[in-house]
């Protein structure tokens, strides 16, 4: 129920809007100091607010986007010495739920109703800072590379309340001006507010955004003006201390399997504001345990897969070090730091001294580890931006791995006195977002080859609100080598070129639907299609509904010549034959895809493909079904299943992914999460069960039990085990 004092105060608060917002035009707003002291307690009845500056009018994207929200939003803003104060209410349906995943923090945008901030304080339309709040105060934050890429990984220290009503909520929120990096001489600011209502089934904005853009693009934002200049962020420093305990137990070990080997780390990390854009990222023995296992998938490609990173310490503006390249041709991939020798120390200094310039340099220190001999090593890493015409970017980034102890005598060339990588890459985005591209230049620089070294890209694209055509090139070297990086392939050139169309119906339960059409080409040589190595043309065609339902058909026409022999049974078999090196295969491959509609309390989705597989015949079929017990967690299964037959001697087999998760959280600061996976591939049946406890803001007690086992045929054997207690606190001085 709305109470009238709501309904006056949330009058008062349209009428005295300070700028008037047009939909037609970029809107603006003019912001001034609070005139009050601002208690955060989700609700706006102090005098500060009444006075704020108001954002509102907020226009619809979703299911349309040719017209106003139904459920409007009205944003205020307004800040004092210390921090940034968003206050919103926001209007919605009084007869439906309120959508609410988890309480658990980083909740996923478009499966939640929540209102996100997106702040640009450089106007570089390129980087920026996210905040955002569900009705139920849960945070979401992260921060925004290349223009509209999102990175909720990135974790900080700022304030939120919520209050919520039948037909509206209200969100408070506080966001230290530690927090942010920015220019305290800049009073002018890109800002964007967006928000998800799953009660109408609607997506809406302060500045429109057209369908068939990233709801997320810096390229739409409006204007934030600053009376006075924005205040010095107080303080430089802050640390993040840990103290660990684990207790492990190594099954497959050589000596004393099964021995309890009890562990104890302290250690830190620390964030050092060199100057009010530039940060300073320190970690010292630092202990990644509390992370969370990756996701297991059945691997039938021939080349190797790529994980996210997850780790804190290489997380903020981790696109500075990261994004170099492309997906699968990266002379810098963070996760060959640490996971097989532990890091000793490392150090990431990451910001824009200006405008227009961004810089990054990082260094990691891994030790020796006797058991395994494997060498201790130092990492480096040097990156620069520059922003060059409206949004576009030249770059440019030095990867050194450096051994810095000895070399095992009998490596055979495995591990390598030093191995370097150098090149430019140069990013097109246009002012409107239409137009889009990449291209680089990367060459390595190793201890034990050279020649042909290189590796060359070029992406050029174009979309609009219908259409989308894009062209893509690769050319890589047969000795490129990037040991700190991820490169699937060498010696080859690829070309990918991609078009689709939308149509949207003005009536209907569709939302939008159109064909997809797209050519994936390698040859064995970097300089010609001497020799066709991969061939892949699909097309498809997708319906998304109204009800956020969706469906696509895909048919595939594949040709491979295999440039070494492969196992396509992909088991751990050593019986089954191989299919030589030489050998060439076409097969055709049949599609489809769907889910249901993402509000509901449950969902499913999956898809299913079959035909031919090199020289025999495979069946997919993956899926995933989630139950919502709101707002207090979630129970998920994820099924993927492969049942492949070749001609005898090849190795027909069924493998087997399952993957229960069950993710609890009794309120927004206690959560509880147990991950079991079973693959038969691997023949692994894993546990992983974390508890978290945010005591304090950003500071977390996690206690983590892992156990493993392996399980050829239908015996069970234990891998390994292990429990571990982790405590962290983070302290700004």
């Amino acid at each position: 129920m709305i109470h009238a004092k709501g309904k006056v105060f949330a009058t008062g608060l349209l009428c005295l809007a300070t700028t008037t917002l047009s939909a037609q035009d970029k809107p603006s707003v003019t912001m001034a100091r609070a005139t009050s002291t601002i208690t955060l307690d989700g609700e706006l009845n102090e005098a500060a607010w009444q006075e704020a500056a108001v954002a509102q009018d907020f226009a619809q994207n979703f299911p349309d986007d040719d017209g106003m929200a139904e459920g409007q939003t009205v944003v205020r803003l307004t800040y004092d010495d210390e921090f940034l104060y968003v206050g919103a209410i926001c209007y919605t349906d009084p007869e439906e739920d309120y959508v609410i995943t988890s309480l658990r923090r980083d909740f996923d945008f478009g499966s939640n109703d929540n209102l996100c901030i997106y702040i640009d304080p450089f106007n570089d339309l390129t980087n920026g800072f996210m905040f955002g709040s569900n009705p139920w105060g849960v945070q979401r934050e992260g921060l925004v590379s290349n223009g509209n890429d999102v990175s909720t990984d990135w974790d900080n220290k700022w304030y939120v309340e919520t209050t919520r009503f039948d037909d509206h909520w209200v969100m408070e929120m506080a966001i230290p001006f530690r927090t942010l990096r920015y220019k305290p001489d800049n009073r002018e600011w890109n800002m964007q507010f967006l928000r998800n209502d799953l009660k109408l089934n609607e997506r809406s904005c302060w500045v429109r955004v057209p369908q068939g853009y990233r709801f997320s693009s810096l390229v739409f934002t409006g204007k934030l003006y600053w009376e006075e200049n924005p205040p010095k962020a107080n303080g430089r420093l802050t640390v993040i201390p840990y103290v660990s305990g684990a207790a492990t137990q190594n099954f497959e070990a050589d000596e004393n399997p099964g021995q309890i080997n009890p562990v104890g780390n302290v250690g830190a990390d620390a964030k050092v504001a060199v100057t009010s854009a530039l940060n300073l990222d320190l970690t010292l023995n630092p202990d990644f345990s509390q992370v969370e296992v990756d996701r297991q998938v059945t691997n039938l490609d021939r080349f190797e897969l790529f994980f996210p990173e997850r780790r804190q310490f290489f997380l903020e503006n981790s696109d500075l070090f990261a994004e170099n390249g492309f997906r699968s041709i990266r002379p810098f991939y963070s996760r060959r730091i640490g996971l097989g020798a532990p890091v000793l120390f490392g150090a990431r200094l990451s910001g824009k001294p200006n405008q227009k310039w961004r810089v990054g340099l990082l260094n990691v220190q891994t030790g020796r580890v006797e058991a395994d001999d494997l060498p201790a090593n130092n990492f480096t890493v040097a990156s620069f931006q520059r922003q060059v015409f409206t949004r576009s970017v030249l770059s440019g980034i030095v990867v050194n791995k450096q051994a810095t102890s000895p070399l095992p005598s009998d490596s055979t060339g495995e591990y390598r006195p030093f191995n370097r990588v150098a090149g430019l890459d140069f990013n097109l985005r246009s002012a409107d977002d239409r137009w889009n591209g990449k291209a680089f230049y990367h060459r390595s620089f190793d201890s034990e080859v050279s020649g042909e070294s290189y590796a060359h890209a070029v992406f050029f694209g174009y979309s609009d609100r219908n259409m989308a055509v894009f062209w893509n090139h690769e050319m890589v070297g047969e000795n490129y080598t990037a040991a700190t990086g991820f490169v699937r392939r060498t010696g080859y050139l690829r070309f990918e070129p991609f078009a689709r169309y939308n149509f949207y119906p003005e009536s209907g339960p569709i939302q939008q639907h159109g064909p997809r059409v797209r050519l994936d080409m390698y040859s064995n040589s970097p300089y010609s299609l001497d020799t066709v190595l991969d061939r892949n043309f699909s097309v498809s065609y997708s319906v998304d509904f109204l009800n956020t339902s969706r469906l696509e058909a895909q048919y595939t026409d594949n040709y491979t010549l295999l440039f070494q022999d492969f196992d396509p049974a992909g088991t751990l078999d050593s019986t089954d034959l191989e299919l030589l090196a030489g050998t060439s295969y076409r097969f055709r491959r049949y599609q489809i895809e769907g889910r249901t509609d993402r509000r509901r309390w449950w969902n499913v989705g999956g898809q299913i493909e079959w035909g031919q597989y090199f020289n025999g015949h495979r069946l997919e079929v993956r899926g995933g079904a989630n139950v919502r017990f709101q707002p207090y967690g979630n129970f998920s299964l994820d099924l993927s299943y492969n049942r492949i037959r070749l001609p005898e001697g090849f190795g027909s087999t069924d493998l087997w992914l399952i993957a229960p998760r069950l993710d609890v959280t009794f309120t927004d600061k206690l959560f509880w999460t147990t991950f079991v996976q079973y693959n038969t591939q691997t023949e692994n049946f894993g546990v992983n069960t974390r508890f978290q406890w945010r005591f304090a803001p950003v500071s977390d007690l996690f206690v983590v039990y892992t156990d493993n086992y392996l399980v050829p045929g239908q015996e069970w054997m234990p891998r390994n085990r292990g429990l571990v207690m982790k405590l962290t606190y983070w302290l700004n001085l």
